[in-house]
């Protein structure tokens, strides 16, 4: 009886090396990814109703257009609209995993702003409210979600080009980085 093939070799007995070879995927690499998504999308849903319906103590439309204003950005009120409806829009998308890669460049495009409005006051967050780490995290998490995609556990699935991250995801990535700095230039006075 012949032995099963080692992990070294080939179908056709062929030896080969492991790391020339790609990295299987797994269900631990989905349920990561889920889990990801899953905070990801929480966290800017629940903003975004913030800025939207000033629910959870959030400011409202409104109130967050006044805060835009203060920062410099013209046009506030559209800006304020805008945001709420990427970060509640973005975050419902994300949280499916549908269109996954755009949604979350447009999510990446929003958090990088907030990263620059508070460059300024450092990068850990102090008991006053000043520094920018949460919002550099969920950056660094929109980022990752653009370049993996949805999973395997995604409504993405049913797209075949948003099943290929290595083609959509750097693409949408040029485009969340490019939208952020379109709406500070264009907005930011």
């Amino acid at each position: 009886m012949e032995a099963p093939p080692t992990a070294i070799e080939a179908e056709g007995g062929r030896p080969r090396h492991p790391l020339r070879h790609p990295l299987r995927w797994h269900h631990g690499a989905d349920l990561g990814l889920l889990i990801l998504r899953l905070v990801l999308a929480a966290a800017f849903i629940g903003h975004g109703a913030q800025v939207m319906f000033g629910a959870f103590g959030g400011p409202g439309l409104a109130g967050f257009g006044q805060f835009l204003t203060v920062q410099g950005f013209g046009q506030s009120s559209l800006l304020a609209g805008l945001t709420a409806i990427t970060e509640i829009g973005g975050g419902i998308l994300v949280l499916f995993g549908l269109f996954t890669p755009v949604a979350a460049a447009g999510l990446l495009a929003v958090v990088i702003n907030a990263v620059w409005l508070k460059w300024g006051s450092g990068f850990f967050v102090r008991p006053n409210g000043a520094g920018f780490e949460l919002e550099f995290v969920l950056a660094g998490m929109a980022a990752a979600v653009v370049l993996t995609g949805g999973g395997r556990l995604a409504l993405d699935r049913m797209f075949p080009l948003f099943c290929r991250p290595q083609v959509t995801g750097l693409p949408c990535l040029v485009l969340g980085i490019g939208a952020a700095i379109l709406a500070r230039v264009l907005g930011h006075g």
